[in-house]
């Protein structure tokens, strides 16, 4: 029995030692937008010039692996940026609330876009981008979606002609 109890007490000292895995905290970012503005040159978005304003807050929490790489950023937006074409005064303006996980081959929840019942992408959003080029390879919705990430920029556009 005494040959049994020794290695299971020091079994048990170890673990009490070890303790859990602790993983660090991550960085913590808060930041306001008290219309902030952007010119978007015609072409990027739309035939014409677009001017973005934006008034709300965003927390970003980033977490990095213990070898100092990026694990995930977890975003809560809530914010209202209204967008308008500087030539005919035309607006849209849209709420962007929720949770926003960013990580590799995570995804995003809440309002990414919604304008006065005619066009929503509300709920479960997945984009699968390249890392190294930018570009979206894959698009998932579960929601209330009208149209996907790629309809967004002309429907917005055909409101503001």
């Amino acid at each position: 029995m005494r040959k049994l109890l020794v290695p299971a007490l020091l079994g048990a000292l170890v673990l009490a030692l070890a303790g859990p895995a602790v993983a660090d905290k991550p960085l913590i970012e808060h930041i306001r937008f008290d219309n902030e503005t952007e010119r978007i040159p015609a072409g990027e978005l739309c035939e014409f010039d677009v001017v973005a304003t934006m008034t709300g807050r965003l927390r970003v929490a980033t977490f990095v692996n213990q070898d100092g790489s990026l694990r995930r950023d977890v975003e809560n937006p809530s914010f209202v940026t209204t967008y308008t074409n500087p030539l005919t005064g035309n607006s849209v303006t849209s709420p962007d609330r929720g949770l926003d996980k960013i990580t590799f081959n995570e995804d995003g929840t809440g309002i990414h876009f919604r304008h006065k019942g005619q066009f929503y992408a509300i709920g479960l959003w997945v984009l699968t981008i390249d890392g190294a080029t930018g570009e979206l390879l894959s698009a998932e919705y579960h929601g209330n979606f009208d149209g996907g990430v790629e309809d967004i920029g002309p429907y917005l556009c055909s409101q503001l002609v």
